[in-house]
């Protein structure tokens, strides 16, 4: 339409071409969007079966954000090229380089899957506390100052049994002056126990499990 308006110098209604534009666009997309799915899918079928659950989990849940995150050193999303390539190789279910032969902490073979599942290690702990201190940093960032960190929800008992914390609180966070308590869960979902069991079968597992825990 513009290209024939100065050819010819036939005047144009300005909306209808905004619009017309903005169509195609849009279409252009949706084809584009259409096209890049269809590509995803062809690769998934080629892939392991484990690792394609592990892959199209992510895609899923969206767990691919921080690829398109500028990586800046104030906000912590800087990597170095170690830390890239070891989350991607995660991101695809693959063993990152120069990885211990065995546990330090129990001795068993070191594998991606004993990693996060091994308990004696404290990485399990490590990895719920920083994503504890993580949500703390941004809720106050938020400007929620009243934020404690791991707050008593109900005492023990005379015999040190029966007590209940949980990971945050937050006064004002849904209601005015009312307390809002948070706890996370850290859990491994490519375990082999959790390899037949959809992601979301699995999230509302762990969630009602921390329900019953408060009641």
């Amino acid at each position: 339409m513009l290209t024939e308006a100065i050819r010819t110098g036939i005047s144009i209604d300005c909306d209808e071409y905004e619009q017309e534009n903005s169509d195609k666009k849009h279409q252009a997309r949706l084809i584009k969007n259409v096209k890049q799915q269809e590509a995803v899918e062809e690769i998934l079928k080629e892939l392991p079966e484990q690792q394609r659950n592990s892959v199209q989990r992510k895609l899923t849940m969206k767990c691919s954000t921080w690829l398109t995150i500028v990586p800046t050193q104030n906000n912590g999303f800087a990597m170095s090229s170690t830390q890239l390539r070891d989350a991607l190789a995660l991101r695809y279910r693959r063993t990152p380089t120069n990885l211990a032969t065995h546990c330090d902490a129990d001795g068993e073979e070191f594998t991606v899957c004993h990693a996060l599942n091994c308990k004696k290690g404290g990485l399990v702990t490590l990895r719920h506390n920083e994503l504890r201190d993580l949500n703390i940093g941004m809720v106050k960032t938020a400007g929620f100052t009243h934020t404690v960190k791991e707050p008593t929800v109900k005492d023990s008992d005379m015999k040190g049994e029966g007590g209940l914390r949980v990971d945050w609180s937050v006064r004002g966070f849904w209601e005015h002056q009312r307390e809002a308590l948070f706890d996370c869960c850290i859990f491994n979902a490519d375990a082999l126990s959790y390899e037949n069991t959809p992601i979301n079968t699995l999230l509302e597992k762990h969630r009602n499990a921390k329900k019953t825990a408060v009641k």
